[in-house]
């Protein structure tokens, strides 16, 4: 039954120490949860599941808790297939909470995990706080584990495309041409769409920790963006550029020779 877990997270949240000491015994209740058909229950499960290998100290105490990844990933996957979106939100921020409290538990999974995520984050037709939770958890293990994203460049390379896009969801309803726009400077206090303000966030939370691996393609991109004749990609090229440099100024003005020349092309 959900209540039974909702009351064992709130137990790990009230008492962490005394419930860490009972952990390897929750181990098989956690598991049954998981597998449940009900999602209630499921959900529940998983939040409890994930708030107790939060509490645990050391990545031993966490070991046996592994196998709960594959279950929990095809909850979340069985929730976005049945079109609840609001409790898949659910299992995401137990995730991002998770990455944060303890990054390494996703060592072994982050093939699966980072390929799952940026799924998610690339589908359009799921609502915009879905995807932002995906890529959340993406930038949590980037600040959290940047060693660990390291070791795995495709999920740069691929996240750095969609806070691009990202970056170009803004509402130009009332500027269609982007003349207003294209008047004056980039301006990175305006009050952007949430979308656009997101990817803008993601690029320099990327950059402050992985600047040697983000910049080559986040560089070519807003390069290859400033060519193109539509004012929102130029807008997001300059968003990006800008955000970049405020993430990591030393790295960016290596690398300033390899951009100003589309800059400069752009403004022509």
């Amino acid at each position: 039954a959900p209540t039974l877990y909702f009351l064992l997270e709130k137990l790990i949240e009230a008492g962490p120490q005394r419930m860490c000491a009972h952990a390897h015994g929750l181990l098989p209740l956690m598991t049954h949860g998981l597998g449940q058909e009900a999602p209630a229950t499921r959900i529940a499960a998983l939040r409890a599941s994930l708030a107790l290998v939060g509490v645990l100290e050391t990545d031993v105490e966490r070991r046996p808790f592994l196998p709960l990844i594959p279950l929990v990933l095809n909850g979340l996957q069985s929730s976005l297939n049945a079109g609840n979106e609001s409790e898949a939100a659910e299992a995401l921020t137990a995730l991002v909470d998770l990455a944060s409290a303890a990054p390494i538990f996703f060592r072994d999974a982050m093939p699966v995990l980072s390929d799952m995520m940026l799924l998610i984050a690339s589908t359009v037709q799921l609502e915009f706080d879905t995807r932002a939770h995906a890529v959340e958890l993406l930038l949590t293990l980037a600040e959290r584990a940047p060693a660990l994203v390291r070791r795995h460049p495709n999920v740069v390379q691929r996240l750095v495309p969609i806070t691009f896009e990202m970056l170009c969801a803004v509402d130009d309803a009332d500027d269609a041409t982007g003349a207003g726009w294209a008047r004056g400077a980039y301006d990175d206090a305006i009050d952007d769409d949430e979308d656009a303000l997101a990817g803008e966030e993601a690029l320099e939370r990327l950059t402050a920790k992985l600047s040697s691996t983000v910049l080559s393609p986040a560089l070519a991109l807003a390069s290859q963006f400033l060519s193109q004749p539509e004012w929102v990609r130029q807008r997001a090229a300059l968003a990006a550029i800008a955000r970049i440099a405020d993430g990591n100024a030393k790295a960016f003005k290596s690398q300033l020779g390899a951009v100003m020349p589309a800059v400069v092309r752009s403004e022509g």
